[in-house]
Parts: C-alpha cells; structure tokens; sequence
C-alpha cells in the first residue's frame, strides 16, 4: 500500500473545484450504507480515505448500536419452534457463522433453532451463540 500512496503532498487547493467538493462526501450508491452506520453510532472523521478521498467513520466498540444490544449465551435446544422471532444468530467460533433466522428465547435465557437453523451455524445444544432480536 505504501507504494499506492503519493509521494508528495496533495495540495486540495490545487484541485478542480468539482474534485475539491467531493472531498469527504460519500458516493450516491453508498448513502443508505452510510445512514446504517450513522443510525448505529458512528461517527465521521476528520480524515477521509486515502483511495478515493471518501469519508472515514469510526465507533468505539461499545457505542455500537449492534453490540450493545446483542446477547451471548449457549444453545439449549434444536427443535421445530412454536413462537420464533427473528433474528440475527451467530456461532461465537474462529469459524465465525451467521444468519438470520428463527430463535427462541427460553426462560434461562439460552436459545432455540430449528435444525436448519443448527446445520447453517454448525452448533450443537452447548455451543455459544450470540443473537440479536431483528426488531431490536
């Protein structure tokens, strides 16, 4: 990346008047991605990137809207399920899977999956999850 990088400084004054208003904006296509973060808890930098001169955001970890919210717990059953609510559903492993899908939470606060459900995560009952209500 280093050999990517110019090697002498960019003078923005120097541009053209349309490159310099580009500077820091986001691309029309990646507005809605950019609304997601923001409705997260990211925030923008004072730097931009270095590539195409885009907007950089940047979150502490536990700001995030999503890691707040989400829950680590154990897989308790995999059965046909009464009342799912859906879900974003991850196994916590160095072979990290996830989908959304159906879940269960039970009264210890584990959680059920269908066997589909199981076999896309490849967990078993005691395997940790981490899942976060789609609503939430």
């Amino acid at each position: 990346i280093r050999d990517l990088m110019p090697k002498y400084p960019i003078y923005v004054a120097m541009l053209p008047a349309g490159a310099q208003a580009a500077i820091g904006q986001v691309h029309r296509d990646a507005a809605p991605a950019l609304r997601i973060l923001l409705a997260q808890g990211f925030q923008p930098s004072p730097e931009v990137d270095i590539f195409d001169a885009g907007p950089l955001l940047w979150a502490p970890r536990m700001k995030i809207k999503t890691v707040r919210e989400a829950r680590i717990t154990g897989l308790a059953e995999v059965r046909p399920l009464r009342t799912a609510e859906l879900s974003f559903v991850a196994h916590v492993s160095l072979d990290f899977r996830a989908c959304l899908a159906g879940a269960e939470v039970l009264e210890d606060g584990k959680l059920a999956v269908t066997a589909e459900t199981a076999a896309r995560l490849q967990v078993n009952p005691g395997s940790r999850l981490i899942y976060l209500p789609r609503n939430a």
